[in-house]
């Protein structure tokens, strides 16, 4: 189940992100200093495609537990497909609609979830995740900022550059709440996501060209709640950590056949 990434070059580029939050310094040679708005533009263009054409995010995510009081420990994976377009797009402000979908699978055999990591109960069905098309703006705003727009909610985004050599890296940090359905039917209001960290990258070489720009992502997400999946007896509160990488494509490229498969066979109307 490998997703064809460099998992090498992903976590030198965490650490190396980490270690730089400063404005990065473009050659001359290379692109004009990085304002808000081409920073805007790049971030478009790292996440997205040209305009109006759906690109897709393959994702690899291990999902841990921790309960107050104990270790952490792996309980399960995450493969999904996300697909990003962008609708609209100008020099203080772009839209991009997204959505998702994908499989819990379970560690040692990689098929989908049938068990309770936890008590080895039985699962009626596997945890998906599903997340339907939404709508998201960001723009400059006058005094240099970007703010995302999601459900009717505006929040200034903590956004840093760094760069290395090669590469133009993005670190986003959300602070929740930030609310997300795992499946269909679950309540919204007992998922909050305490905190998301992404570090998009790309080639700079890339972004310094006209077209399609091939980028890699490193996620975290730390979540307070229980699935239905991870129940326990007596309940307790949980929290659960989920740490992943992916990759970004056109719609033809295949990068992981496994979430690929999973996907077309649980959501058969979201790939054709």
């Amino acid at each position: 189940m490998e997703m064809t990434l460099d998992r090498r070059r992903l976590l030198v580029g965490a650490s190396g992100a980490a270690a730089s939050l400063l404005l990065p310094a473009w050659s001359s040679a290379e692109a004009a200093p990085l304002t808000p708005e081409r920073g805007l533009d790049s971030y478009r263009r790292m996440l997205c495609g040209a305009e109006g054409e759906e690109v897709l995010w393959w994702f690899i995510g291990d999902i841990y537990l921790q309960t107050p009081g104990a270790s952490v420990v792996p309980v399960a994976r995450s493969l999904t497909i996300g697909g990003y377009t962008a609708e609209t797009s100008g020099p203080r402000t772009f839209r991009y609609r997204f959505r998702e979908a994908g499989v819990i699978v379970d560690l040692a055999t990689g098929e989908p979830l049938r068990r309770n990591p936890i008590t080895q109960a039985p699962v009626a069905q596997p945890p998906l995740v599903d997340e339907k098309p939404e709508e998201i703006d960001w723009t400059v705003q006058d005094d240099g900022n970007i703010v995302k727009t999601q459900h009717g909610r505006t929040s200034t985004l903590n956004l840093r550059w760094t760069e290395t050599s090669a590469n133009l890296l993005l670190i986003e940090t959300e602070p929740g709440p930030n609310a997300f359905a795992l499946a269909p039917g679950d309540a919204g209001n007992a998922w909050k996501g305490l905190e998301s960290t992404r570090t998009v990258y790309a080639k700079r070489a890339d972004l310094a060209r006209p077209g399609f720009v091939p980028a890699d992502m490193i996620y975290s997400v730390a979540i307070k709640a229980t699935p239905p999946w991870l129940a326990t007896q007596p309940p307790a509160d949980h929290w659960l950590i989920v740490r992943g990488i992916g990759r970004k494509s056109r719609k033809n490229e295949v990068v992981n056949q496994d979430a690929l498969d999973l996907v077309r066979r649980f959501f058969p109307t979201y790939l054709p």
